[in-house]
């Protein structure tokens, strides 16, 4: 069987004002994928046809081992949650290598308001 959708990754508990930094090395087979040259972007949504995007911030640790950080602002948590306590969608991170655009990972999303907030 050859398995050609994203790995799935559900992220639970992204917080409203909080830093919500998280490192991901990115592997094919057991091996990191060298991303130096591509772009990175991830996003959530409360559904794939949603127009409420929360853009997340990618930043390269070691490129060449497929190393980066990803993290969703709180600031921008806060505001995609609007009125809401809590709030439940799906999120994906694709690398556009210039010549291809792939989805490496997808899931479900679910941010909270945190407790302690101005």
């Amino acid at each position: 069987m050859v398995q050609l959708g994203p790995a799935t990754l559900d992220l639970d508990g992204i917080r409203a004002g909080d830093s919500n930094k998280m490192q991901i090395t990115i592997t094919r087979a057991g091996r990191p994928i060298d991303l130096t040259g591509t772009t990175l972007t991830a996003m959530a949504r409360s559904a794939a046809n949603a127009t409420d995007a929360l853009d997340a911030v990618i930043t390269a640790v070691d490129e060449v081992h497929g190393v980066m950080m990803l993290a969703w602002p709180g600031d921008d948590v806060t505001t995609w949650l609007g009125s809401e306590v809590e709030k439940s969608g799906v999120w994906d991170l694709q690398m556009d290598d210039g010549a291809d655009i792939e989805t490496l990972v997808s899931g479900s999303f679910k941010a909270v308001l945190d407790v302690t907030h101005g």
